[in-house]
């Protein structure tokens, strides 16, 4: 799986390789948060303990669009 960086440390927020992500019931989070997109990484699936929530479909759209950025790509 890949997996970008989530901070609530919101100072981060001002980078163009980051997206601000603000809580919900869905998404699991308790406090505004940046998911940093220049801060991947790689893990075996089975490492992972188990899922918070999901984020919605707006900022699943968004974040397409600053992850390939952060590599150069335009998006697929």
């Amino acid at each position: 799986m890949v997996l970008a960086f989530i901070t609530s440390n919101t100072q981060a927020a001002g980078s163009p390789d980051t997206l601000r992500i603000e809580p919900s019931a869905a998404n699991g989070l308790k406090v505004p948060s940046v998911v940093r997109f220049d801060k991947i990484v790689t893990l075996e699936k089975q490492i992972i303990a188990g899922k918070l929530g999901d984020a919605d479909v707006e900022f699943l759209s968004a974040a397409g669009r600053v992850f390939y950025g952060v590599f150069g790509f335009d998006r697929p």
